[in-house]
């Protein structure tokens, strides 16, 4: 068999030191990447918002009036709990606390069924908002009793 031709052994070792550089560079740019991993921020929050229209009851603890915009009618909710879970949190940031007037978004069945709620009827709403936001995107409605 013939020996390899010195160009062909040039190129080859040339190859070679090409790939171990650009095997070498790319293991410093993940343990540089890794090193400085980004702060973990509070991307979405799931909000979980119940009460009634119409006076509570005697018995009745609420957390907080809570003035419920939907399909441009304002009521206020007398708020009996009021829940947040953020998706992703940065560990030193509290929970922003519950605001003080809400905008609804949803579908137009969702909606009508929250501003035509009785004020007898207890009102719960699963909703993700964005931190520091007022606008409360429904994913659940719930009144109790139905009809």
């Amino acid at each position: 068999m013939a020996s390899p031709s010195p160009s062909t052994e040039g190129r080859t070792t040339a190859l070679r030191r090409g790939a171990v550089a650009a095997l070498a560079g790319v293991l410093l740019l993940a343990a540089g990447a890794r090193a400085h991993e980004p702060q973990r921020l509070t991307s979405r929050e799931i909000v979980r918002l119940a009460g009634t229209f119409g006076a509570p009851g005697a018995t009745t603890k609420i957390v907080g009036d809570v003035a419920v915009i939907a399909q441009g009618r304002e009521r206020t909710l007398h708020a009996t709990d009021w829940q947040v879970y953020a998706l992703v949190v940065d560990q030193n940031a509290p929970l922003a606390p519950a605001p003080a007037r809400v905008t609804l978004q949803g579908t137009r069945a969702d909606l009508a069924r929250i501003a035509n709620a009785r004020p007898e009827q207890r009102v719960a709403i699963l909703a993700e908002r964005r931190p520091d936001s007022s606008e409360l995107f429904l994913l659940a409605v719930d009144l109790c009793p139905e009809e």
